[in-house]
């Protein structure tokens, strides 16, 4: 489970939910936080923290393990990775990387694809029952789902490693990762104030980007042990998450008494089945509507969806990458991959909030041309990133190559925040929509052309093993030629196209709104 891509788009999301459409920000002072919310935050952080570990622990050794298993299959007489063992060269023959990456590719698209056939279903059942069973079952589902493969790769003389595939059936329980993301995000936006929620976001959002740079080195080290120990270490806390998803408070009662004060909203109860299905009419009855209104939008909404493939192929593919281009072992790229998400902690920590209260006290820019110009710049970094990651024969510029990556990794934040503020309050719960159905459309998409042209690229052998980053370069350049070529609405007043408004967000600014306009 990806959660840092989740969180960042949840976190992203939330923070447009509260931007306000146009003129200026209300004045609202902080409400204190109550002793209960107190403790629903606390326990959601103690699950944040146990699930990101299990997965960030996880993550690497399996990899490394899946390739043993694919070498084992071809080469029978292959000895199983034992601990602190002489790896076996042939396992970094092409024709084992080929399937390795094929497998990952199709087991990551069969693993996106099946939560989606219940996201709706379990959304009104969280809505009708409660947050926390919705949440315990998906983790039920992630622990099942996670035994199937430990069984198979413990076994290579007995299953093939398409054998894994079978293991996203269990998914079905709970919805999976996007079902936990969402019933998270839930619970905190059920007991806090609107006047909290922005910051609290930003800070739990910031939090896992932290917990992700501090578990990759103890993964790295784990595996240079035993790559089953992290395995066995992350299966154990992910079954600990389980359980301690019945310490988190149901927070569904805070929902109901809101919908007491909106009597509208709350009648109208049918059937579940029934109300999954109108919801789900409604919602791709909304995004067809929003698509076919002004192509401007669709302009930016493509851009957000294009970097799906290449956040994909950084985040899932490039331990496999670096193995395979410069001959390292499992530990040492996880090592290596670490330096990104170092950087982006410090850019979205330190470097974008400087720059954007800069650009907001000292250039007097308001928020919208300064999220355009924050973007645009954005892109250009991931694009360069990209293209240097493609051509990066040695690895002191791969390290060079991530870095730079790494400097553009405010641009979804930046994109959302932009597009926050030229649509009206009541057009951005179908903002949100039309971008993550977008994402998920690219993802799917995506998963299986990165698996090709990492297998591609590994079988060609020499400067063909970057294949898969040219791909993501022109991702990357296509989204920049987006930004480029869409311009700010002109004039002061709003007009409405397609069923929604178009604002254009000329309000001054203050400090503090600039350094949080760079907040994911």
């Amino acid at each position: 489970m990806d959660t840092d891509g989740v969180g960042e788009e949840a976190a992203g999301e939330e923070r447009a939910h509260f931007l306000p459409a146009s003129g200026p920000p209300p004045a609202e002072t902080k409400v204190p936080m109550s002793a209960q919310q107190r403790h629903v935050i606390l326990m959601c952080v103690l699950f944040l923290f146990v699930v990101e570990f299990s997965m960030y622990i996880m993550e690497p050794p399996l990899q490394a393990i899946m390739e043993d298993f694919v070498c084992h299959g071809l080469y029978p007489d292959q000895v199983a990775m034992a601990p602190r063992a002489e790896p076996d060269s042939r396992c970094k023959n092409p024709n084992v990387q080929t399937t390795l990456a094929m497998a990952r590719s199709w087991l990551m698209w069969v693993g996106m694809f099946v939560p989606l056939l219940v996201q709706i279903p379990y959304g009104m059942v969280a809505d009708k029952y409660g947050r926390r069973p919705v949440l315990f079952s998906g983790l039920l589902g992630l622990v099942l789902s996670t035994t199937w493969n430990v069984i198979v790769l413990r076994h290579p003389d007995a299953f093939s490693i398409w054998h894994l595939l079978p293991g996203s059936i269990a998914l079905l329980v709970g919805g999976g990762a996007p079902s936990i993301t969402a019933m998270v995000w839930t619970i905190l936006t059920d007991s806090t104030s609107a006047s909290n929620r922005t910051s609290l976001f930003y800070q739990m959002h910031a939090m896992m980007l932290l917990l992700s740079a501090a578990f990759r080195p103890v993964a790295a080290w784990l595996l240079s042990i035993d790559p089953w120990l992290p395995m066995w270490i992350g299966l154990v806390a992910l079954v600990a998450s389980m359980f301690s998803t019945l310490l988190i408070p149901e927070t569904l009662r805070l929902r109901k008494l809101a919908d007491l004060e909106h009597p509208v909203l709350a009648k109208g109860r049918r059937g579940l089945l029934q109300t999954a299905l109108s919801a789900a009419a409604q919602e791709l009855s909304r995004i067809w509507h929003f698509i076919r209104g002004p192509r401007s939008i669709m302009l930016l909404v493509m851009a957000d969806g294009l970097m799906n493939p290449i956040y994909m192929a950084f985040e899932m593919n490039m331990l496999q990458y670096v193995t395979n281009r410069f001959k390292w072992d499992w530990s040492a790229a996880t090592y290596l991959t670490t330096v990104n998400k170092v950087t982006s902690v410090i850019v979205l920590l330190v470097v974008l909030p400087l720059v954007s209260r800069t650009l907001a006290k000292r250039y007097a820019m308001e928020v919208s041309p300064r999220d355009l110009y924050l973007s645009r710049g954005s892109i250009l970094l991931v694009t360069a990133g990209s293209l240097l990651t493609a051509v990066a024969a040695a690895p002191w510029l791969l390290v060079v190559s991530l870095v730079v990556f790494s400097f553009g990794s405010g641009f979804p934040p930046q994109l959302r925040a932009l597009l926050a503020g030229l649509v009206e309050q009541d057009s951005l719960a179908t903002l949100n929509t039309t971008l993550a159905t977008a994402e998920t459309l690219m993802g799917l998409a995506g998963v299986p052309a990165t698996g090709w042209l990492l297998s591609k690229g590994i079988e060609l052998g020499g400067a063909w093993m970057g294949l898969l980053f040219v791909m993501t370069s022109a991702c990357a350049a296509l989204a920049a030629v987006a930004m480029f070529v869409w311009k700010l609405p002109t004039g002061s007043s709003a007009k409405v196209e397609g069923g929604y408004c178009l604002v254009d967000r000329h309000e001054p600014v203050t400090a503090d709104e600039g350094a949080d306009a760079s907040r994911p």
